[in-house]
């Protein structure tokens, strides 16, 4: 059986632990969606045709990155919640008649969770709106009409 202080030194491990799982989906999402966009940039600016198809494809990419992210997120947050409360529980009140670990308080808690899970909502959205594959390109221009300053 474990001591109190054991199963306390475990809790805590794991409410940090999930935070750190939380800070790191974050990340993910920020790297990878910045790397669906520096590609979509590319690939419009090189030559390469572009059609709806791969226009759909980037969107799904940066929904099912976001999608994932958020799970993720949304589920550790449970978790690091769960084993909170459970550590409060266990770690017992005070003399003072105060917990020796306060409970955790919802709103004040997942303030930082909601804000993530908002920006990759923002960010996907406005990338489907916005998804740089879209832009028309520009066609150079060359020859008597470029001497003569026509475009």
């Amino acid at each position: 059986m474990l001591s109190q202080d054991v199963h306390c030194q475990m809790l805590n491990d794991q409410t940090r632990d999930r935070n750190a799982i939380i800070m790191d989906a974050f990340k993910s999402f920020i790297t990878t969606f910045t790397a669906i966009t520096g590609g979509s940039v590319a690939l419009r600016a090189s030559s390469y045709p572009v059609n709806e198809g791969t226009v759909f494809l980037a969107n799904l990419l940066v929904m099912l990155c976001g999608i994932a992210s958020a799970i993720i997120i949304a589920d550790n947050y449970r978790a690091w919640y769960q084993y909170r409360k459970r550590l409060n529980e266990i770690a017992g009140i005070a003399e003072s008649g105060e917990p020796v670990i306060p409970a955790p308080k919802v709103w004040s808690s997942i303030r930082v969770e909601v804000a993530m899970l908002l920006v990759i909502l923002v960010t996907c959205l406005l990338f489907m709106a916005y998804n740089p594959l879209r832009i028309p390109v520009v066609a150079p221009v060359t020859g008597n009409a470029a001497a003569a300053g026509v475009k």
